[in-house]
């Protein structure tokens, strides 16, 4: 189905709750947002002061502030389905201090399903912070699959302040692009972003392939100004 905010927005949001906790060798808290995992198309709709895993002087769980992982984490945790005018404006991620745990993580969707060919049209996120020792980050989207067309979408003022062994799939729009089959940008861009270290330090030394995506594991996507 299509949820319609009709130009609302969803605000002042904290997150630490999680809907799945995985098994195996590394337990991972996953799908994490203020929708966890959403099957469906989502338009007009802003996400506003969003807070996941804790916020510095904020007591969301007490004993467990800064101490859980993200994956699968944004304000839409994992998504499959279109996005049309949706915005995240000050959203706040902070992951576990171990990279093991933190990857898939964006601004607004965490992870896409490549079920079918879906499009996100004219969305954007401002003023995005994500600190974590991870991989697979970005500002708008943290892993994006095959089959997906971002047009008009927009990522300002980002702050990516990662460390981990593969910190090249981290950038401002989409921090990772599993197969990049059928992926397309159009007319997207992006402004101010910085990539720093944990601590806050700057990442001198890092630049994604490209502005709008930090790496692809297969294939390159098309982009058109």
């Amino acid at each position: 189905g299509t949820f319609d905010g009709n130009g609302h927005a969803l605000r002042n949001f904290s997150v630490q709750k999680f809907l799945y906790k995985s098994g195996g060798f590394f337990s991972r808290e996953q799908q994490t947002g203020v929708f966890g995992v959403w099957y469906g198309d989502i338009k007009n709709l802003t996400f506003e002061n969003i807070t996941i895993n804790g916020l510095e002087g904020v007591t969301v769980e007490p004993g467990k502030t800064h101490e859980e992982s993200a994956y699968f984490a944004g304000c839409i945790g994992y998504f499959c389905g279109n996005l049309e005018n949706v915005h995240a404006k000050n959203v706040f991620i902070k992951g576990a201090n171990s990279f093991l745990k933190t990857q898939n993580v964006g601004g607004l969707v965490g992870y896409t399903n490549p079920d079918k060919p879906f499009v996100f049209k004219k969305c954007s996120v401002t003023n995005i912070t994500i600190q974590a020792k991870g991989f697979q980050i970005g500002g708008m989207v943290g892993s994006l699959h095959m089959n997906h067309t971002l047009t008009e979408c927009t990522a300002n003022y980002v702050s990516l302040r990662v460390n981990g062994p593969r910190t090249t799939n981290i950038a401002g729009l989409v921090g990772d692009i599993v197969d990049a089959t059928g992926v397309k940008f159009e007319k997207c861009k992006v402004d101010n972003v910085e990539f720093l270290n944990y601590d806050g330090t700057t990442n001198s030394g890092y630049a994604p392939t490209d502005p709008l995506y930090g790496s692809s594991r297969s294939g390159t996507p098309t982009i058109e100004n």
